[in-house]
């Protein structure tokens, strides 16, 4: 039987990888993914679209949906 606190650790690492580039933790949901990596979007140099989801560079301004970079 899992306990408690041994549970919560499970649920935890599903939530959170670490960051290839700083080694800190991400979100799992907000981490950009790169081959078998995942980083953080800051340390990726990248950003998300908030309606479509697609990645981009940190320079570009809006997002081929008409989205503007938050």
């Amino acid at each position: 039987m899992i306990s408690r606190s041994e549970d919560d650790n499970l649920y935890d690492d599903d939530l959170y990888v670490e960051c290839a580039s700083c080694g800190g933790g991400v979100r799992r949901s907000e981490s950009f993914h790169e081959g078998h990596k995942d980083y953080h979007s800051a340390c990726a140099g990248v950003w998300q679209c908030r309606v479509c989801g697609t990645w981009h560079e940190t320079t570009a301004k809006d997002c081929y949906c008409g989205e503007k970079k938050p």
